[in-house]
Order: C-alpha cells, then structure tokens, then sequence
C-alpha cells in the first residue's frame, strides 16, 4: 500500500477541485500515492482503494514500459502518450496521459493528468478506415505511429518494396535506406512536417531484395483533437527505378508542460468577481495578452473575450456551478484568428468561488478538419463526374448500338429523342436536318418541355452553320446569340452542325432555360453525340437510297418484279391466317409496241410514266403497283375480293381510255389498257398460280379486242 503523501491546503484544494483526473505516483515502484475525486469517478475505486494500488492494475502496457516512462518523466523528460486503461467495473476507456515530475516536499514524484481520448480514439478509427478505402491505391501509402513505426502499409507497398506487411509493421521505415541522401534536405522534411506542415520531397531506398529505387512523397502529420501530432501519412509514388525514398518517419513531439504551469494546456484561474489571480505560459500565448496585463485586469471588462464567447462561457458556470465545454473561434490582440477548445470548471478556495479556465489550441485540427472536408468533397464531386462520363460513355455506346440497326429515319430520330432525355436531362433538345436546297433546316426530332427558337431557319441565321463549327452560348450578355434565337431567351444552348463527308446533314440544338455552365468535356460529348446522329443518319440515307435502287422501276419509280415477287410471300401468308382475299390485275399497254415504233422510245417512256402516275392516282394507299416488264404491270390489292378488284380495274380502264398524250409539244393521241383479274385463294394458293390465272384474264381480254377487264 503506498504512503499517503502529505499535501499543502491550497494545492490539495485546487486537484481536488479539478474536473480532470489525477494521480500523483512513485516512479520507481508504480503505486499510487494520490487520487483527486475526478479520478475516483473516473475509474469507479475510492482514494483508499487508489492508495493500495499500482499503475499497472489500471494499464494494461507492461509494468516495465509504464516505469521506463515514468522513470523518464521523473529524469525531466516529460511524456505523453494514449492508452486504454480499465475501470472498476471493467470497462476499458481510450486516454491520453500527460505525466511529469511533482515536489511534494521531501520526495520526487511524478504527477499524472488523465483525460478522456475517445475523440482521438474516433480519429484513428476513422484513419484505419481511411486505409481501407486506399487499399487499392496504385500509391504506397504508409501510415505511422508517433514513435516512427509502421502501423499501415497498403499493398503496393508490397509491390514496391518487397515485404510483406507483416514483416513491416512495427517497423521503422529505416529498413528501406541505402546510406545516401541529402542531409540538409532530410532535416528541412522533419523541420516541415515537425512544424505541422506537409512536407514533399524524394527519396532514394533499397528494396529487400537489395535493388535500389526512388519515390515522390508527400508526408503530412495527423493531429489529435488537442492539436498533438500524433501519426503521419506519406503518400508515395514509385517515380523511376533509380529514384526512390529513403529516410524514415518518426515523431519525437514532447510535451514540456505539466499541470498548470507547466501544462501544455492554456489555463487561467479566476475570482467568481471576475479577478485573475493565475495565467500560465500556454494561456497567454493563447489569449495573445500579456500576463501582466491579464493579472490586473478582470475578465468582465475584457472586449476580446466577450467577442470571443469565452465571456459568456464563464458566466454561465458560474450561474450553473457547472463545468461547461465548448469549441469557439478567438481573434488575438495581434489579430491571429484561433480556434480555441475551452473548459470553464467552478470550485470553491474555502468560501469563495473561483474559475479555472483551460485552453486548447485547435485551430490546426480545425484547419484539418476544413482541407479534410475540402478533399471529400472534391473527391465526391471527383467520383460524381467519373460517374457522369460513365453514364454518358454507356448512354452513347447503347445509342450507337441501337442506332445501327435502325431500318428507316423515322425509327433513328425515335431513338436520338430517347437517349437525348437520357444523355441531357433537365435540357430541350431537336435535330434539324438540312432541305434538298441546302440552304433551310427543319426540326424533325425534339426533347424536352418547349423549344425556345423557330422550327424552321435558313443557315444564315445560325452561327453554328455559318461557320461550320461548334457554337456555345452560356450567357448572351458575352456570346453571340443565333438569329432562330429569341431575343429574350436568358438560358444557355450549344448548336452543332453535323457534317459528313463534306455535306451539312443538319444541326444538333440542345438548350437549358436557364444559364448553364457548358465545360469543354460537355462540349467534347455533345460533338460526340452529334457526329453520331449525322454518321447514323447519313448511313440510313444511303441504306434507303440502295433499297430503292433494288425494288424499284428507275423509268417509272413503281416497284419492280423483284419487290412484287416479295410481297406475295408475305401477303399470302398473311391472308391465310386472317381468312382474306387479295385481288390481282395484270395489266397490257394495247398496241404499245406499234405507238413505240411510231412515236420513239423516248415517248414512249413518257407514256409508261403518265400511265403508272395515273394508276397511283385510282388505287389505294395500300395498294401495290408493280412493273411486271415491258409494258405490264401488276397491281396487289390486300383484303378485296373478286367484286372489288373487277371494280378498281374498271375505274382504271376507263381513266387510262380517256388520257390525252403529248410529247415535246406534239400530240400522241389516246390509249387504252386491257386488264385480267384474279383473286386469291379463288384462283390459287400459290402466288404464281394467282399471277398465272391473271395472265390467262388478260390474254382472253386480248384475244377479246383489247380495251377490256376479265376476270379469271
């Protein structure tokens, strides 16, 4: 059991007071000489209990360590370090431990103050987490402990180096030195990160197989809440094979200040009526007031403290009798803006009331907490636009895939008005496409809530095809406004001519109704988007203009036998599910070869025009003229029976007796035309069957004196 210590009233009065643990202790043998009521509470054991303790029954560290620390504060050398102690009840509690020598009269011993250092505890949390998130890291990224030794290495540092983890960790990154470097550049690193600063440098070091590499490095310290170093991280990057870190990172911090006076912690004690009676070192530097100055003037008249809110803080604990904390921003007298955590506690010197004020300085953890916040939020604005150009790489991939196998405009314009919702949310959007004349564009395809600008424009009044380029608009109070652009639009728009191959396809036009940031990566996407639209389009032009040339007449434009041959295999089947009909005719220019010789074939080409013309003119939309060869021709008629196609005949017949021909201002005269009908399934269930039984119609319609229908 150790020996009560014999303490001076006021002394005993102020620890006792203190809402801060602690202990005064032998540094030789680790008991406990002293415990202050904070303790007692702290720890859950009464000042009895605490006497016939050792150190080591509430650290769960090796007595041998605990004595060589205390030994070492004992010699001078004052020492902070956290540690997990354990309670009464067994709860085990994160501190943080301040030690240093006490005079109690007739002996040495060592005083210790102890404070709850969860905040510290959820710091490395959140550094261990943050090691997870860098596992992936393509950097070596080491973090260490105060002492210098290795706690995390991420696996590139595996790569890098050599090692394993495992045979890193607890490691100083001594292990990696060659023996040379730049010892004027090495002592300005510690100098910088010891100062609390990032230092970046390079260095040379030595795998473990022995080859010799070099690193880029940035080494930043990580701080306590109370402002105390108590890691650092070095980012490192492999630079060549020849450049390569070297040096090793530890922390030699040493706190020189025990409680009060010699407290690393500002603290000033004051009367209840607002008299100082006690400024130690760190407090006036702190405050930025001379101590004399603060010893002869009372708190309730000081105008820096009163902006600050430490004015309020200590009146209201002394209205509570209560201990209260808070973090607040304090301007010195030389201007330097601090951010302060401070703690007013009340106790009673006998019958008076007295304050004790205890100041930390956390204006570099709160500079830290503002670069940190700073960093994830240009990492998450980072990741957010990574996700925007994968969102937009996707949308255009699938756009590109879906625009291929487009078969006809209409269908491509359906698709570009779909993704355009997708690819440019919250945007109006059209695709104008140019007319025959090259000199008009028209909207054929839109997003979007309302167009701003006209439907329909020449060239001339859009910059973007005048000069052939790109033409953005944020803002018309500094950009151009186009002339399809109404006066009074107070948005942001992007025009984009799409060419291909030398020919103005038309213009991509994408506007936001209010002012809108157009960056050179959303620039660089819409002309993507753009060169696509104009490519797919150009491609189903010429698709169509090669499909027409297949199933087409070129003299008259009607399809050809090719085209008719086709669609009886898909009518047929049609008709056969359905229970329907098709009529057929198959129609003979009379006398055309005579008209032909008489007239030039060049004629004759105008009649076999007029006559399909004619012909267009009398049957159905759905209906399908073809030229059979020569001068036949068949039409298809889906869904009408024999009475049916008997009466459009008819009609064509009479319409074709009555035309007047005439060829290069000379009159051809009239023609007539003999026509057979047949119908499926009456005449056959094949399509050649059906076009045979309307061959043998109009062979009898012939042979019957021309200028007639008959029906098979």
């Amino acid at each position: 059991m150790g020996k009560i210590i014999n303490l001076d009233t006021a002394t005993k009065q102020i620890l006792d007071q203190v809402k801060i643990a602690i202990l005064i202790i032998d540094p030789q043998t680790g008991n406990i000489r002293y415990a202050n009521p904070s303790a007692c509470d702290f720890y859950g054991y009464s000042a009895d209990q605490f006497l016939a303790m050792n150190i080591g029954q509430i650290n769960p560290r090796s007595l041998t360590e605990i004595l060589k620390n205390l030994q070492n504060a004992y010699s001078g050398r004052n020492e902070y370090y956290s540690s997990m102690h354990q309670t009464a009840t067994g709860e085990n509690r994160y501190v943080g431990i301040y030690t240093g020598p006490f005079d109690s009269g007739n002996e040495q011993l060592l005083i210790v103050l102890i404070h709850d250092d969860s905040a510290n505890k959820e710091a490395d949390d959140r550094l261990r987490s943050l090691s997870q998130a860098v596992e992936q890291s393509p950097a070596t990224i080491v973090i260490t402990d105060r002492k210098g030794k290795i706690e995390y290495a991420n696996p590139e540092f595996t790569q890098t180096t050599g090692y394993l983890v495992e045979e890193a960790l607890g490691k100083d990154p001594a292990i990696l030195k060659t023996g040379e470097g730049n010892r004027k550049e090495i002592g300005e690193m510690w100098q910088t990160i010891l100062s609390g600063k990032t230092w970046r440098g390079e260095f040379c070091n030595r795998k473990k197989n022995g080859d010799i590499y070099w690193e880029s490095a940035s080494i930043s310290p990580v701080f306590s809440e109370e402002g105390v170093i108590t890691k650092f991280v070095a980012v490192k990057e492999d630079i060549t094979e020849k450049k390569q870190m070297i040096g090793k990172m530890e922390e030699s911090l040493r706190l020189n200040q025990a409680i009060l006076d010699r407290s690393p912690i500002g603290i000033i004690i004051y009367k209840a009526s607002g008299e100082c009676i006690h400024v130690n070192p760190a407090a006036r530097i702190i405050v930025g007031i001379p101590t004399e100055i603060l010893l002869n003037q009372n708190f309730r008249d000081l105008d820096t403290w009163k902006e600050s809110g430490l004015f309020d803080i200590a009146v209201e604990a002394i209205e509570k009798g209560e201990t209260i904390s808070s973090e607040l921003s304090y301007v010195s007298t030389k201007g330097k803006e601090l951010w302060l955590y401070s703690v007013c506690t009340p106790f009673q010197a006998g019958e008076e009331t007295h304050l004790m004020y205890m100041f930390e300085d956390i204006t570099t953890r709160k500079r830290s907490e503002t670069e940190l916040k700073k960093t994830s939020d240009e990492l998450a604005l980072y990741v957010k636009r990574l996700e925007e150009r994968d969102r937009e790489a996707t949308g255009l991939r699938e756009m590109s895939e879906t625009l291929q196998v487009c078969n006809h405009l209409n269908e491509a314009l359906d698709v570009v008005k779909n993704f355009g919702e997708r690819l440019f949310p919250d945007s109006n959007g059209t695709v104008f496409l140019s007319d025959q004349t090259q000199h008009m564009v028209e909207s054929v395809c839109f997003w979007g809530s309302e167009l701003s600008g006209e439907p329909i424009f020449t060239y001339d009044e859009c910059w973007a095809l005048r000069r052939n380029q790109i033409h953005v608009v944020e803002s018309i109070s500094k950009d151009l406004l186009c002339g399809h652009m109404p006066r009074m639009f107070d948005g942001s728009y992007v025009g984009f001519p799409m060419v291909v191959s030398g020919e103005m396809i038309g213009l991509l036009h994408i506007e936001w109704p209010e002012k809108h940031q157009i960056d050179l990566e959303t620039r660089e996407f819409i002309q993507n988007v753009g060169e696509l639209i104009s490519l797919s389009i150009s491609n189903i032009r010429l698709r169509e203009t090669l499909r027409n040339q297949s199933i087409r007449d070129p003299l008259t434009g009607v399809f050809n036998r090719r085209f008719m041959e086709e669609t009886l295999e898909r009518e047929i089947p049609r008709a056969t599910r359905k229970n329907a009909n098709i009529g057929i005719m198959m129609m003979d220019i009379d006398h055309f070869k005579k008209f032909n010789d008489t007239y030039g074939h060049e004629a004759g080409d105008v009649v076999l025009q007029k006559v399909t013309r004619l012909v267009q003119s009398v049957i159905r939309k759905e209906d399908i003229l073809c030229r059979y060869g020569g001068e036949e021709f068949i039409v298809i008629l889906p869904d009408a029976n024999q009475e049916i196609t008997l009466q459009r005949a008819e009609k064509i017949r009479q319409e074709i007796s009555g035309l007047n021909l005439e060829y290069d201002k000379q009159s051809l005269g009239s023609i007539t035309i003999s026509i057979g009908v047949a119908n499926f399934p009456e005449n056959g269930s094949l399509g050649d069957d059906v076009i045979q039984a309307a061959d043998k119609a109009l062979y009898r319609a012939k042979e019957g004196g021309r200028n007639r229908v008959c029906a098979a």
